[in-house]
């Protein structure tokens, strides 16, 4: 039992002694008072936390371990006060960073009384001395394969009995004997007469305590030839007594191998010369330094001119460039082992400004004390200066990329799929840019493209065209991430790259064009039908019988003017573009067919517009619109229109900052109008304005925003005229084109969102064009749409899992095949109607079952049925397959049983994530 302590010293006092008791112990100690109080550690237990003494003293283990630790820790002192004894404990100790298993002695204290007052711990890393027994197995190890395998000859003498104690395979191979033949014989008797003396010479030299260096001896074999060996002799007392080691390496050919070095040393030189890459030697005892050739003249001096040293060094490099020098070689020497270290410096030389990048070795002695620094320095100049000038074409690059008006592509045909893409692209797809970067041209593209051909097929045939120096452009139909088709045209080309097959795509989306295209065709028969009813209507009213005829007449006389312009440009553009469907230029051809259709369209959007409004049979969706960012799209949309007409345009920060009840398209169909409006009417180098107003007439706030320009004005006469349709002043005087009814709509649609809609102007002064719309309520968070995942990387599993897919269309089931491949792990059964299907399922009863629900004969619901009743299938995994994707759909699926349920176009992340998780449905199927 521990002693007590003594009455006349007070506890404090007590702990204090202990302390420094063992301040000095090998192991980490530690008292603690009954609470659990730390009230004495030594420095051997603060190092091991990392924490300096007074961070523990007055605290307990809740506050320096992590909690299940520190009820262990006090558990055990608990346990170790109740019984009065002495315990140890194998445990865990966290601290300074890292997590020891450490072997803990605990003792209870006792005062005078016999009471237990504390306990005291140490405890020592037992970690350690388990890493310590592996690496010595380890080494001795290695030692023996170094021994076994090394090309030196290594052989052991005892001095005393004059005859060898072990002699290394290499040594036998050098010397011509057999292991037992040579532990036979004394080591003079291994050396050439004229060898024996300088051997004695060497054995005073080791006897008397010195060094004795590498000396070059005569040998003789076995056979009686005699080579000459490197000797490097060292003197070691074992138990048999004074032993002499010594290590033999044949030099023979050392006399040809100098002259080679001679030899090898001028070409290098000269090599060195060529390359601009010299070397250099520091001795770090004496501080003596020496310089190639070359690396004299690589810091601009003549060979041999100048006595290299750290001051001259310092006087030629970079100030900024020698700091970082430095400090990288104080950190290396700093560590006291061999090391390497990398440097990148500017010189000044009388020839100019030079950038040279030097790879250097520092070594140590045993003590840790350095002895030597070498190293090569290279003239990096033009290497440098060229890589800057390629990540400036690479950054330029990039940027036209990013700007590109079209989306861009660079698709690896040797790894199968895109490795560039630009934020267009990034949107025309609905894809992230990873997702994007993960999937080919095949992947986005519907199974067949409209002429019939298949989509991997043909792409892969227009890229190969592209890679033999084609330019194809030919049109395409794209899938967005949400399945939705986007017609698109695609330029192609080969891009120049060293060792790869790369080709950049440009894609535009021309659904626009499209619908223009399919518009056209049926134009012709609603113009004719809606002039037949304009005309009948405008026979029926008679107040304004004359002034409606003629405004019907200039409207169809200017439409009938509108449609020839742009559907001449498009014939005669378009009939170019077949004479001469190989030149260049036809893509400036295909240009202005776009534009031309894109005007027709937007002439023909407006007369639409205003026959649906006049015939009640439009009406808008309103909701919380920010007015912000609407008007910011209209200003981008028109900036080049008023670049064209020196126009200035308001900037961001001129934008109210406003919510707004409305309907978000046809707002900007009003804004865009009223801007463009200011823009055409305005005066060249004039300005347009932007004013916005809270109203609070009435029970509701309304909000009054304000298009103001600085043309000439308008009269009450034309203000009374301005709203009435295919009314347009004096624009045609003016050359200004436009229909005259973008007004008309405007007040229609302002009205039918429960605004209001005004002008106010004189002449000579500028206009006013104004709408108002009720304020919108408060806006309420929505939550974020959920990102769509792409596949998963497959995760290694054990075994192979099997899948049944059971599908009556063969193009569906290749997809799936196609899916399937992506893991490996993965087999496919593949069944093309429902009797198939269930044979395979009984006798496989694969991992999951990928069922059809329209199938020949029997749909996939009675095919379920079936597995679920036969009790060799009833527990198996079966997912639903279907182009059925309304909520109902699904819902049914679910109820009748289907585990999970995939809709049509299929989203292959979802499919190869369920693939992810066959080993973990069977486990769930097991228990």
């Amino acid at each position: 039992m521990t002693p007590a302590l003594r009455d006349d010293l007070p506890p404090h006092d007590t702990l204090a002694r202990y302390a420094a008791l063992v301040e000095h112990y090998p192991y980490s100690v530690f008292i603690k008072n009954a609470e659990g109080v730390y009230v004495a550690v030594n420095r051997r237990y603060a190092a091991s936390k990392g924490m300096a003494r007074e961070q523990i003293l007055g605290r307990r283990d809740q506050d320096l371990h992590p909690g299940e630790l520190a009820d262990k820790y006090r558990a055990d002192d608990l346990g170790v006060m109740a019984s009065g004894l002495p315990a140890s404990f194998e445990e865990l100790h966290r601290g300074d960073g890292r997590d020891a298993l450490v072997h803990t002695v605990k003792t209870p204290l006792f005062d005078a009384a016999g009471r237990v007052v504390g306990i005291c711990g140490s405890f020592w890393d037992v970690d350690e001395q388990q890493r310590l027994e592996r690496r010595l197995r380890d080494s001795e190890a290695k030692l023996r394969v170094i021994y076994d395998k090394a090309l030196e000859g290594i052989m052991l003498a005892d001095l005393a009995a004059g005859r060898l104690l072990m002699a290394n395979p290499a040594c036998c191979r050098m010397l011509g004997y057999a292991e037992e033949q040579l532990l036979l014989l004394a080591p003079d008797q291994l050396l050439a007469p004229e060898s024996l003396g300088r051997l004695r010479k060497l054995m005073a030299l080791l006897q008397r305590g010195d060094v004795a260096p590498v000396q070059e001896l005569s040998f003789q074999r076995a056979d009686g030839e005699v080579f000459h060996a490197d000797v490097s002799p060292s003197l070691v007392h074992l138990a048999e007594g004074p032993c002499l080691l010594v290590v033999l390496r044949d030099v023979s050919d050392k006399r040809r191998a100098l002259e080679q070095l001679s030899r090898s040393e001028q070409q290098l030189a000269e090599a060195q010369a060529l390359a601009h890459q010299g070397n250099w030697n520091i001795d770090l005892q004496t501080g003596e330094a020496s310089w190639s050739d070359e690396e004299y003249r690589l810091f601009g001096f003549a060979p041999g001119s100048v006595q290299p040293s750290k001051a001259l060094f310092q006087q030629l490099v970079h100030p900024e460039d020698f700091e970082q020098v430095e400090a990288q070689l104080a950190m290396l020497l700093a560590q006291g082992r061999d090391g390497y270290y990398h440097a990148e410096f500017r010189v000044q030389r009388p020839d100019g400004e030079r950038i040279l990048e030097e790879v250097g070795e520092v070594r140590f002695d045993a003590s840790g004390k350095p002895l030597r620094m070498f190293g090569t320095t290279l003239d990096v100049t033009e290497r440098r200066r060229a890589a800057q000038a390629l990540a400036e074409s690479e950054a330029r690059f990039r940027l036209q990329i990013e700007l590109a008006p079209e989306a861009i592509v660079v698709f690896d045909l040797d790894i199968g799929r895109f490795v560039e893409v630009n934020e267009r692209a990034l949107r025309l797809f609905g894809h992230g840019r990873e997702t994007l970067l993960r999937l080919s041209p095949a992947e986005l593209s519907p199974a067949q493209q409209p002429d019939g051909r298949p989509s991997d097929l043909a792409a892969m045939g227009w890229m190969l065209q592209a890679l033999d120096g084609g330019q194809p452009v030919f049109e395409w139909v794209h899938l967005r991430a949400d399945g939705e088709p986007v017609p698109c045209e695609v330029r192609l080309v080969r891009l120049p790259a060293s060792g790869q097959r790369l080709v950049r795509g440009s894609i535009t989306d021309i659904s626009e064009r499209k619908q223009a295209e399919a518009r056209l065709l049926q134009l012709n028969e609603e113009l004719e039908q809606r002039v037949q009813q304009r005309t009948a209507e405008l026979l029926r009213a008679k107040q304004e019988a004359e002034r409606a005829n003629a405004a019907k007449s200039e409207f169809l006389s200017r439409m009938s003017h509108e449609l020839r312009t742009p559907l001449n440009a498009i014939l005669g553009f378009g009939q170019l573009m077949a004479m001469q469907a190989r030149e260049p230029s036809g893509d400036d051809y295909v240009n202005e067919i776009l534009k031309a259709g894109q005007h027709l369209l937007h002439l023909i959007n407006e007369v639409l517009d205003l026959a649906r409004i006049e015939s009640g049979m439009f009406s808008v969706q309103p909701e919380s619109v920010a007015l912000a960012p609407v008007l910011q799209d209209c200003l981008s949309l028109l900036r080049p229109q008023a670049r064209v007409r020196s126009v200035r345009l308001p900037g961001p920060e001129d934008l109210p900052q406003a919510q707004v009840w409305a309907d978000p398209v046809r707002l900007k169909q009003v804004l865009l109008n009223l801007l463009s409006n200011a823009i055409k009417y305005n005066r060249s180098q004039g300005e347009v304005g932007l004013r916005a107003a809270l109203l609070r007439e009435g029970s509701a706030p309304r909000l009054r925003l304000s298009v103001c320009d600085q043309g000439r004005g308008l009269s009450p006469e034309q203000q009374a005229r301005l709203f009435v349709p295919f009314e347009r002043l004096d624009a045609d005087q003016a050359a200004i084109e436009g229909t005259g009814i973008g007004l008309a709509i405007v007040k229609r649609l302002v009205e039918l969102m429960e605004g209001r809609v005004g002008v106010d102007s004189r002449p000579g002064a500028g206009s006013e064009f104004w709408i108002e719309l009720p304020l919108a309520p408060e806006p309420q968070a929505r939550p974020l749409p959920a990102l769509m995942k792409g596949p998963a990387p497959a995760q290694p599993r054990a075994g192979i899992q099997q899948l049944l897919c059971i599908e009556d269309n063969p193009a569906n089931l290749l997809l799936i095949e196609s899916i399937v491949a992506l893991r490996p792990e993965v087999q496919l059964l593949k069944a093309l109607e429902p009797a198939q299907g269930l044979a395979l399922a009984r006798d496989r009863r694969p991992a999951l079952i990928l069922l059809d629900i329209n199938l020949p004969g029997m749909d996939g619901y009675q095919v379920l049925a079936h597995l679920r009743a036969d009790p060799l299938t009833a527990d198996l995994r079966v997912v639903a397959l279907s182009a059925n994707a309304k909520p109902e759909d699904v819902a049914r699926g679910r109820a009748a049983g289907f585990d999970d349920y995939l809709t049509k176009p299929l989203d292959v992340g979802h499919l190869l994530a369920l693939l992810d998780e066959l080993p973990s449905w069977q486990s769930a199927r097991r228990e």
